[in-house]
């Protein structure tokens, strides 16, 4: 889930939930990037584990809007990590996301 910030202008901040590690995660996260008109457009994001460490790379997020629903892209270097769908509520952008094939862990 991802929530737009009034304290930081052209920021969000992320709430993340993950079962792919041996216990299941919530960690959070931080973005930047134009949000005037919401969430759509390319962010840089950092996710962070529930002990505040840094979870993964950083990575550019680009977000764009296909109708109603957002379409997600996370890559790092250049290179595809994930993707992703969501709805924007409000100032709210709840997502689901996966991996892409043959991108390292």
């Amino acid at each position: 889930m991802y929530r737009l910030t009034k304290d930081r202008p052209n920021s969000f901040v992320a709430t993340w939930y993950a079962t792919n590690a041996e216990n299941p995660l919530l960690g959070s996260g931080l973005g930047h990037g134009n949000t005037a008109n919401g969430f759509c457009g390319v962010h840089q994001i950092r996710y962070y584990r529930p002990d505040g460490e840094l979870s993964e790379v950083p990575f550019d997020l680009t977000i764009k809007a296909v109708g109603e629903v957002r379409e997600l892209l996370w890559t790092h270097q250049g290179k595809l990590r994930f993707k992703g769908v969501g709805i924007e509520i409000g100032d709210q952008l709840i997502v689901s996301y996966w991996p892409v094939s043959g991108a390292e862990s």
